[in-house]
C-alpha cells in the first residue's frame, strides 16, 4: 500500500474516532467553543491543501513531509527529556 492510500485509510478512521469524541464532548457539555472552533477551522483547512498538495505532488512528498515531520518530533522530544533533566 503506499503512502497516498495509507494515508487516506487512517484518515478515514481519524474522522470517525474524530466524530464519536466529538459528540461525547458535546453531550456532557465539555467543549470549550472559543479555542475549538478555531481549531477546527484551520483543521479542516489543512486537511484541504493537504489534499490537494498530496494528490497533485503522489507519493514523494507525503513521503518528504512525513520524514520532516518525524525528525522533528524526534527533536522535539529529545529537548523536552533534555530539559526535564536540567
Amino acid at each position: 500500500m503506499d503512502f497516498l492510500i495509507a494515508n487516506t485509510n487512517a484518515k478515514l478512521v481519524n474522522l470517525a474516532t474524530n466524530f464519536d469524541s466529538i459528540c461525547l464532548f458535546i453531550f456532557k457539555g465539555k467543549v470549550i467553543w472559543t479555542i475549538a472552533l478555531p481549531m477546527a477551522i484551520a483543521n479542516g483547512f489543512g486537511g484541504y491543501v493537504g489534499s490537494k498538495l498530496a494528490i497533485k505532488k503522489g507519493n514523494s512528498i507525503i513521503r518528504k513531509l512525513l520524514m520532516f515531520v518525524i525528525f522533528l518530533s524526534i527533536l522535539r522530544f529529545g529537548f523536552d527529556i533534555y530539559k526535564s533533566y536540567l
